[in-house]
């Protein structure tokens, strides 16, 4: 028995070190709050660039476990192959906001050619190209769906949808419907129609304006 120690690692420093004095990462190449703020998935660049990135990380990967596990493409049908790609698209093309439709109440002051338009539209697109596809696949294009219906997805999103809480009507006065889809993340501890309006009632009426006031502006 012996306490001698033959291996050990030890660190002095560097050059022009203090001691408790932390260097400033701004200055070499770190991210500050602000830097990390505007890395947003909102912004298509970013998202363009992250896509890339996980494109280049699935290559790589599949290479290595290929390589790894002896296996070849070649042991692989076309059909199951195909099923890989889609399911790969749809992960990537996840909605990550609300998916919003709905339609300008008559006296809104939203016109085509001179004559009030209250015709559908998406308020919100959930920050996918794929939002339609999204909608429909969810049952809110379905006539079976109706006002005061509340869906509950396998994989936890929520489908909704419910007549205008001010009882605001089109041009045929009938009430103005609201259609959303809420992806999973921003639907936990929804379980009914009530939780839906409780909980994004007064975030989708910002944003119903919000869109009336860009839709008056474009009015023709």
């Amino acid at each position: 028995m012996t306490d001698e120690i033959e291996v050990f690692l030890a660190h002095y420093g560097v050059k022009g070190m203090k001691w408790g004095v932390r260097k400033d990462r701004r200055r070499e190449g770190g991210q500050t709050t602000s830097d990390k703020k505007r890395l947003s998935l909102k912004d298509p660049r970013v998202k363009r660039a992250a896509l890339a990135g996980v494109a280049v990380t699935g290559i790589v990967a599949g290479a290595f476990l290929a390589s790894r596990y002896d296996v070849k493409l070649s042991s692989f049908d076309a059909d199951t192959i195909q099923k890989g790609v889609e399911k790969t698209r749809d992960l990537l093309e996840r909605p990550t906001d609300i998916i919003y439709m709905s339609k300008p109440y008559a006296g809104s002051g939203v016109t085509k050619g001179g004559v009030a338009n209250t015709s559908f539209r998406f308020i919100s697109k959930g920050n996918t190209k794929d939002y339609f596809k999204v909608f429909d696949e969810a049952g809110l294009n379905s006539p079976d769906f109706k006002p005061g219906d509340f869906r509950k997805l396998k994989n936890g999103d929520v489908a909704a949808l419910f007549n205008d809480l001010a009882g605001r009507v089109d041009a045929a006065s009938r009430s103005v419907p609201h259609a959303v889809f809420i992806p999973a993340d921003k639907a936990i501890g929804l379980d009914s129609i009530d939780d839906v309006i409780e909980k994004y009632g007064a975030e989708l009426e910002r944003r119903y304006q919000e869109h009336l006031t860009e839709a008056r502006r474009q009015s023709t």
